[in-house]
């Protein structure tokens, strides 16, 4: 069940469905959550049976029961950040980082269920740093999504960190993202410490040809009707 507490984070509550529905893998397949930090993401998929590999800086502490049903491992890199990764989140709590740490905390929740006779993916947890997944094979994951994640790096960085991407991916197989996006010119958010990229950029960064095609064009109704709904 989904649950709306503010516009905060509005985007997920269309980011997660459009995502979803973008997948065309059998249950069974591998998928790679990039940036999987604590959202639910991972575990609609995991109830869509889906086998799920999380990466993030930080791997998220659950509960016995989830770790059980689940069948959850966890892959800790030698030089962990978690102890780095919790004091920035009691940063994110404080101060100009406070909008950021709401809006975390505002993406769409599910229940679990508990009837662990109901079959439900696999997940495995690696601490990684996007733009090094040396951990994960060539070439092995089925499809990849990511939400709302790359566009916190620079410009540099968010094109490496698809590079990456690519190279674990198995041919023919979906790279599924949404990041911020703006009709204007690039600008960057010191809130949500994101940024906003235009056509051209996103073209760029993902390495497109410029006749790709994009909705780009209806921008200004997309937003009027996410407004009026």
């Amino acid at each position: 069940s989904y649950h709306y507490n503010s516009m905060v984070g509005w985007h997920y509550y269309l980011d997660y469905p459009w995502a979803i529905n973008q997948l065309d893998i059998k249950p069974g397949s591998t998928l790679l959550d990039a940036g999987c930090g604590f959202g639910t993401l991972q575990f609609l998929l995991l109830e869509f049976c889906f086998n799920v590999i999380g990466v993030d800086l930080n791997i998220p502490t659950v509960s016995q029961s989830m770790m059980k049903k689940y069948k959850i491992k966890k892959f800790i890199s030698e030089n962990s950040n978690s102890e780095k990764m919790k004091s920035y989140y009691k940063y994110l709590k404080r101060g100009v980082g406070n909008w950021y740490y709401k809006s975390s905390r505002n993406v769409p929740r599910i229940k679990m269920s508990k009837n662990n006779s109901i079959p439900v993916g696999s997940l495995e947890w690696y601490e990684l740093n996007l733009l090094d997944l040396r951990a994960l094979e060539e070439k092995s994951i089925d499809s990849i999504i990511s939400i709302s994640v790359l566009e916190h790096n620079d410009h540099k960085r968010f094109n490496k960190i698809v590079r990456e991407l690519l190279r674990v991916l198995k041919p023919g197989g979906k790279l599924i993202v949404t990041v911020q996006a703006t009709d204007q010119k690039d600008w960057f958010d010191d809130n949500s410490k994101g940024w906003s990229y235009t056509l051209d950029s996103l073209l760029n960064l993902f390495d497109l040809s410029r006749d790709t095609e994009n909705n780009f064009n209806e921008y200004s109704s997309i937003f009027r009707r996410i407004k009026e709904s």
